[in-house]
């Protein structure tokens, strides 16, 4: 499967915790979305990337929506809009192409960017299905 899926095929070739830059890259990207997980731990954001990769892993086609709006209508209580969820996917993606260098495709940049296109949709869908009256 991983040799099918380039975004598994580019998580594979990590050898390190792409944790912090990827928090640093949003923070720079987004510093007024950024400064709502100041009050996050270590261990939180590990936790929460953890998450990012798995659905980031997922193919769009396989993603539990009531996970999805879970996650989505949770994060509402923290003030997170659906319109952070992408510039975080983003960053992953940047701070991945970054870590990888020479051993980016173009398979996988085009991967990466449909993914991340189809999640954003998804969580835009399941966003407007949890607000509806």
């Amino acid at each position: 499967m991983t040799a099918d899926d380039p975004v598994l095929a580019s998580l594979e070739l990590l050898d390190d915790d792409i944790t912090r830059p990827v928090y640093e890259r949003f923070a720079r990207a987004c510093p007024q979305w950024a400064a709502l997980m100041n009050h996050m731990d270590g261990y939180m954001l590990g936790r929460m990337m953890s998450d990012v990769l798995v659905l980031l892993m997922t193919p769009p086609a396989e993603i539990d929506r009531h996970y999805l709006s879970f996650e989505v209508d949770s994060h509402r209580a923290y003030g997170v809009t659906p319109d952070m969820f992408p510039p975080l996917l983003e960053a992953v993606r940047q701070t991945l192409q970054n870590t990888l260098g020479s051993r980016w495709t173009s398979a996988m940049d085009r991967a990466w960017r449909e993914r991340i296109a189809a999640l954003a949709e998804e969580i835009d869908n399941v966003a407007a299905a949890s607000i509806r009256p």
